[in-house]
């Protein structure tokens, strides 16, 4: 839970959040956003959602405290071990979420940016086969707790002046996650059997 700043200042409170996404309407195509008759997925990503919140001095009445926050900032990344193949359905879902926040914070249902929204294709490892995409999503996602951890990307003022920051962080931390292991996915798939075998036990 994010808390107020007691000094009489704005400041940028920044979360992340990872998103799987699954081309549940069969291959990413443009039949996804076209509502074509739903098929089982065939493909895992992960999407990164970051947050940069604005906020001002704590109010005196708490239940008043979402009108001091203004529209925070929102942006996308994108890593798929299969690159391009889920990009239409990343677009789906940022827009959805984007469309979230902009209900929530606007009073203009009909504002023109709802339907505009950047996602950013970071360059990531990429899978040799054609079933190994769901390991390769949980070890983008395990790469980038570990950026959050180490939050290379600096304070919020830092990363303003430039935007490419955070996607280099992630770039470089999944790319340096995945040399440490070797035969990545095989060894993932094991720790995987090897946890449920303790959770069974």
């Amino acid at each position: 839970m994010s808390t107020w700043n007691l000094e009489q200042q704005q400041r940028s409170i920044k979360k992340f959040f990872l998103l799987p996404i699954n081309d549940e309407y069969g291959s990413s195509s443009l039949s996804y956003t076209q509502g074509q008759q739903q098929a089982s997925g065939s493909h895992w990503s992960l999407l990164l959602l970051e947050i940069v919140m604005s906020t001002a001095a704590p109010p005196v009445d708490t239940t008043q405290q979402h009108n001091n926050v203004t529209m925070p900032e929102i942006k996308f990344y994108h890593c798929d071990s299969h690159r391009g193949y889920n990009q239409y359905a990343a677009h789906a879902v940022a827009n959805k979420v984007r469309r979230v926040f902009l209900k929530h914070y606007l009073t203009d249902d009909n504002d023109s940016t709802a339907a505009n929204v950047d996602v950013t294709e970071c360059q990531v490892p990429q899978q040799s086969n054609g079933f190994d995409c769901g390991l390769y999503t949980l070890g983008f996602a395990e790469a980038l707790l570990r950026l959050s951890n180490d939050n290379p990307c600096g304070s919020s003022r830092n990363r303003n002046k430039n935007d490419g920051l955070l996607k280099i962080s992630i770039e470089t931390s999944i790319a340096s996650y995945m040399s440490e292991q070797i035969n990545f996915a095989s060894n993932l798939r094991k720790r995987i059997r090897d946890d449920i075998h303790k959770l069974c036990s």
